[in-house]
């Protein structure tokens, strides 16, 4: 009977640690569930990570993060956003901007729109 406890202690514990192991990875990942890696979830994702079989570059969202133009922001935290969303949200910012009086845009400005209640 005591045996019988320490292997289920054992395992219940192995069960948590795997889950904080994959429940830390999975905060690292954008959550947008894009499926470009190959698996079903970010959560899958996160799993096969954690027993080796991927690595933290297989996220493509992740790996074109740098070569985004586009940033959203919400209270100092990071929207993730795919490579096609940051495309629109530039195009469409652009384009406003640039019909505006007196504004002329060659593409490159680096350009901040502060939204407030």
């Amino acid at each position: 009977m005591k045996e019988d406890f320490k292997i289920l202690v054992g395992r219940a514990m192995r069960f948590v640690e795997r889950e904080q192991g994959i429940a830390k990875i999975l905060s690292s990942l954008p959550g947008l569930d894009c499926k470009k890696c190959g698996y079903e979830s970010c959560e899958e994702l996160a799993a096969a990570i954690y027993k080796g079989k991927a690595k933290l570059s297989d996220c493509a969202p992740l790996k074109l993060k740098s070569q985004l133009r586009t940033r959203i922001m919400i209270n100092d935290n990071e929207v993730p956003i795919q490579p096609f969303v940051s495309k629109i949200i530039r195009n469409s910012i652009l384009g406003m901007v640039s019909s505006l009086k007196g504004v002329s845009i060659k593409g490159d400005e680096l350009i901040h729109v502060r939204i407030s209640s």
